[in-house]
């Protein structure tokens, strides 16, 4: 029970997030006429942050059972969850990129040329 309780409690802070992202995803492919090269980066970002939420997760509720055959258990749960967050902070680093340029490149001056 109390593993189904933790495995629910994750779940249901990561809901929100995952709604964001599909809305995101579908008004980039409502746009993408418009703009296609914004609309992909902004669908790879928000698929590279519902990737790292669910594979962190995964990562993070089945760790016991990854680390419990290779011993000394407490220094290898150390290493492995420092793995865990550089990845998923990477995963989110490059994600937050894509979508930063999707917001402003290819951005035309509103200014009057002289």
């Amino acid at each position: 029970m109390a593993v189904r309780t933790y495995v629910f409690s994750n779940l249901l802070f990561d809901i929100p997030f995952w709604i964001l992202w599909f809305i995101g995803i579908v008004v980039a492919i409502i746009r993408w006429r418009h703009h296609p090269a914004a609309s992909i980066l902004g669908i790879v970002s928000f698929l590279l942050f519902f990737a790292s939420t669910v594979i962190g997760g995964y990562a993070t509720f089945n760790a016991p059972f990854f680390i419990s055959p290779l011993g000394t258990p407490l220094t290898t749960l150390r290493l492995f969850e420092f793995g865990r967050i550089f990845i998923s902070a990477a995963t989110a680093f490059v994600g937050w990129i894509l979508l930063i340029i999707a917001l402003f490149a290819w951005r035309r001056s509103t200014k009057p040329q002289v």
